[in-house]
């Protein structure tokens, strides 16, 4: 059985569709080094048990987490710039023609300014991050290592 191929041109490139992809392969990177580094020991310390996880160590791990951070962060701006009328098509109510705010978008602003207030206040949930990072950081990555 052979396959034709049609006599349609070929497809244009689509830079909508690379930002996608790139946005949604730099957070799947970032969400796997931000985990691994998250857990991972102080930077002496990781350097002194000889620390790595996948195959990889901690400086590894820091470049990688940086690198897709840039990326992530680049193509989720230009995502944004390309899709502008989309988005703010859909904050606009349809009768009145102004810009809204839906419960949706409320509740996500909300919970941003709580994370963001708690984090800095080191207050929890944010303070509950941070000291189980403190721990994996210095106690559980102790000169013995892992219990």
């Amino acid at each position: 059985m052979t396959c034709q191929r049609d006599s349609q041109p070929p497809r244009r490139f689509d830079g909508r569709g690379l930002a996608v992809y790139l946005v949604t392969l730099g957070y799947s990177v970032m969400l796997a080094s931000g985990a691994a580094l998250f857990n991972a020991p102080t930077g002496r310390n990781a350097n002194d048990i000889g620390w790595t996880f996948l195959w990889l160590s901690r400086d590894a791990w820091q470049s990688l987490h940086v690198a897709f951070s840039v990326i992530f962060v680049t193509f989720g701006l230009a995502h944004l710039g390309m899709n502008a009328r989309s988005l703010v098509r859909h904050l606009r109510d349809r009768a009145s023609r102004r810009l809204v705010v839906t419960r949706e978008a409320g509740i996500a602003l909300v919970l941003t300014i709580l994370l963001m207030v708690t984090s800095v206040l080191a207050l929890p949930p944010s303070s509950l991050f941070h000291d189980l990072n403190h721990y994996f950081r210095t106690t559980y990555w102790s000169d013995t290592g892992p219990p």
